[in-house]
């Protein structure tokens, strides 16, 4: 989506905040956005232990077509690579 800047500390750069909030609502399979987002990703969610959740543990990162090289490069970035 958009390509703008906020002070969240845990957040990729250049990532809307529309865009953020359909990921997690997409995951979290409380807004449907289409059937990819809706049945596939929380699909996934579904998978991951409760307890890992609740602690905090968990992190689901996509990578968008429109933004693939610059996503990819965060996501490394957040990996420590």
């Amino acid at each position: 989506d958009d390509d703008d800047d906020d002070d969240d500390a845990d957040a990729i750069p250049n990532v809307s905040e529309e865009c953020r909030t359909r990921a997690r609502e997409a995951v979290l399979g409380t807004s449907h956005f289409g059937c990819h987002f809706y049945y596939n990703y929380q699909y996934h969610w579904e998978g991951i232990p409760n307890h890992l959740i609740d602690e905090g543990l968990v992190k689901i990162v996509t990578i968008r077509t429109e933004h693939l090289e610059r996503d990819w490069n965060s996501i490394e970035v957040e990996l420590g690579g």
